[in-house]
């Protein structure tokens, strides 16, 4: 269990290590990088888009499940 955590926590330095130098690659490239997002308004955004105009990429979905989900939070 010991070398498993240690071996967690190097395998998350090194994920969050490449992700920053992806972000300045991505900032060096002209993208717009959004650091601080507001993440209930993209939740509802995202919410609304499943329920309107990308229904037939949820019309599969549990909603009841999604709601269950939403509530443990």
């Amino acid at each position: 269990m010991e070398a498993i955590e240690v071996a967690r926590k190097a395998c998350d330095e090194q994920n969050l290590a490449n992700e920053a130098k992806l972000v300045e690659f991505f900032k060096k490239k002209g993208l717009i990088i959004i650091e601080d997002p507001d993440k209930d308004a993209f939740q509802k955004y995202a919410k609304n888009s499943y329920l309107t105009e990308s229904k037939d990429i949820s019309k599969d979905w549990d909603l009841d499940l999604y709601e269950k989900i939403q509530q443990a939070k």
